[in-house]
């Protein structure tokens, strides 16, 4: 856990009974999966960032949370468009 993180404190304030969706990795999610939600966590690494690019258009002020995993910061691919995408929109 990390105390001062994006992610970890949330999981650790789950309760017992507490749901959570979890999309898999094998292709299959639809935009509809994230109509009508009050939060989203989006986590992805590396090269796997290019699909949550092309959800941006599509949150609709839907308050999210996207951690993205790279080594250094001259591995972040797209970061000058999650760079402007967050300027421009501070939900």
């Amino acid at each position: 856990m990390y105390p001062d993180g994006a992610f970890t404190p949330r999981v650790g304030a789950l309760q017992t009974g507490d749901e959570i969706e979890v999309s898999d990795h094998t292709g299959t999610f639809q935009l509809a999966q994230i109509e009508n939600k009050d939060k989203l966590y989006l986590i992805a690494a590396g090269t796997g960032v290019t699909p949550i690019i092309r959800l941006l258009p599509h949150l609709n002020k839907t308050k999210t949370t996207f951690l993205n995993f790279n080594k250094t910061d001259q591995d972040i691919i797209w970061g000058d468009v999650i760079a402007e995408f967050a300027e421009k929109n501070s939900w």
